[in-house]
């Protein structure tokens, strides 16, 4: 099973990032239609694993708290392969990131964790600088939302987009 770890973006901050996405519509730019932050990717898990991170993340206890978007960014502008959204404060997200990698310690993480929300997949692009001019153009209202849980979710890839599915939600205190 293809599973992830992720926080839902609330209805007001997905159209928010809803307005961006119309802006960068183009020819080789995918924008998926459900927003979500991943805390981690686990990738593929059997069915024994799934049971040991789920009992992991179930002894989970953190409060809740609040995040607001930030701006528009490429993790390497050199090859742009993802537009995100950033999100701040930070601490409490990394806290809670932290505790999710521990609990989910079967599986090791191939890179840092940056928090981001993915609004966009590039393909290909014509002109490269004028998309980067585009996207420091584009300035978000900075919306906070307070993160009341994450979910363990299953993906399974199609040729649409990948399809996502609740497993399981841990709430936050």
């Amino acid at each position: 099973m293809r599973l992830f770890i992720a926080i839902d973006i609330p209805e007001d901050a997905e159209q928010e990032l809803k307005k961006a996405q119309k802006v960068l519509e183009q020819k080789g730019i995918r924008c998926p239609d459900k927003l979500h932050m991943t805390l981690k990717f686990l990738g593929g898990v059997s069915e024994d694993n799934l049971k040991k991170i789920t009992s992991n993340l179930e002894e989970i206890h953190f409060p809740r708290f609040k995040l607001s978007l930030d701006r528009l960014d490429t993790i390497n502008p050199n090859y742009i392969r993802v537009i995100h959204a950033n999100v701040t404060p930070l601490t409490e997200l990394l806290k809670l990131e932290g505790l999710i990698d521990k609990a989910t310690d079967i599986v090791k993480r191939d890179h840092q964790f940056k928090p981001h929300i993915t609004i966009a997949r590039i393909k290909f692009i014509e002109d490269k600088v004028k998309l980067l001019d585009k996207i420091k153009q584009i300035k978000l209202a900075p919306i906070e939302f307070e993160v009341k849980n994450f979910h363990l979710l299953k993906s399974t890839l199609t040729k649409e987009g990948p399809i996502h599915e609740i497993v399981k939600t841990f709430e936050l205190e």
